[in-house]
C-alpha cells in the first residue's frame, strides 16, 4: 500500500477485481465511511467523468490510498497509478 492509514473522504484505488461485482482494478473510489478502522471501508467507486459507478463495501487489503499531491488532477491519477 501506498499509505498504511486510510480514513474518511481518502480517495483509494482498488488493486484487485472482485469476484461478482462490477468493481475492476485500478478503480477508483472515495471512503464514505469507516466501518472498522484500518479493514473495512464503505467507497463510492467513481468512473472516469466522475460520476457514481456503485457503492460498495471494501476491505483494506482490496485498496490502496491515493497519495495527497494527486487528488487534484483524477486525470493523473489513472495515469500515475494505472
Amino acid at each position: 500500500m501506498i499509505s498504511k492509514e486510510i480514513n474518511l473522504y481518502d480517495l483509494v484505488k482498488v488493486i484487485e477485481d472482485s469476484p461478482g461485482t462490477s468493481i475492476k482494478k485500478n478503480m477508483i473510489a472515495a471512503i464514505v465511511y469507516v466501518y472498522k478502522p484500518g479493514k473495512i471501508f464503505e467507497a463510492e467507486l467513481i468512473a472516469d467523468n466522475g460520476s457514481t459507478v456503485c457503492l460498495e463495501t471494501l476491505e483494506a487489503h482490496s485498496i490502496e490510498k491515493i497519495p495527497d499531491n494527486l487528488k487534484n488532477d483524477f486525470n493523473k491519477i489513472y495515469i500515475d497509478l494505472s
